[in-house]
């Protein structure tokens, strides 16, 4: 987003599965509603995806109007303004590397990693399941991360990755080392 990130005393914060999400610094923006806007500060997550409005900004606003059938809103006693659209909803988390991960040449490695929490991690509808597909690594040619099947209650998947290089290489933390998307139930035919 461009923001300027700055230190910030919280250094992690609970999530709503009970789960806990690092901070890594807090920006200073502004949000803007309609026609009305009002700095904000936002603690900054590198394991999510989006935006959460917390009850302490919520009650800044004063009393608001949330109608939800004709997609807009009311903050105070002002205009109605339209709910933005966003992209349809794709189901996916992004796992990335957790520490600095050394892969032999022509070898493999099973990397420590982290899956990211975003919206869709929070609905009552989640599947139990997720899959990651061989994919490269985009940081580094000949780099692939292995498939996997993962229950999505598991935050710190091992992942496995390998190197088709002639020379070590080295992924960094944060690293992105692939998408988890939703696994589907096959049933048999009858």
């Amino acid at each position: 987003m461009g923001w300027q990130i700055h230190a910030h005393r919280t250094k992690e914060v609970s999530v709503a599965n009970n789960e806990t999400m690092a901070i890594s610094g807090i920006a200073q923006v502004p949000l803007r509603v309609g026609r009305r806007q009002r700095e904000a500060e936002i603690l900054i997550s590198p394991d999510f995806e989006g935006l959460i409005l917390g009850y302490d900004w919520l009650q800044l606003q004063g009393s608001f109007d949330w109608d939800f059938a004709r997609e807009r809103i009311r903050l105070g006693t002002g205009n109605w303004d339209w709910m933005q659209k966003d992209e349809p909803l794709v189901k996916v988390r992004k796992i990335v590397a957790v520490e600095d991960v050394t892969i032999p040449a022509r070898g493999q490695v099973t990397a420590a990693a982290r899956m990211l929490h975003n919206a869709w991690s929070c609905l009552s509808e989640q599947a139990q399941y997720g899959i990651m597909e061989s994919q490269p690594v985009s940081t580094s040619e000949h780099v692939y991360s292995g498939r996997i099947l993962l229950p999505m209650s598991m935050t710190a998947p091992p992942v496995p990755v390998l190197n088709g290089r002639e020379r070590e290489i080295v992924l960094h933390k944060r690293t992105l080392l692939g998408k988890v998307f939703t696994a589907h139930n096959a049933t048999s035919p009858p």
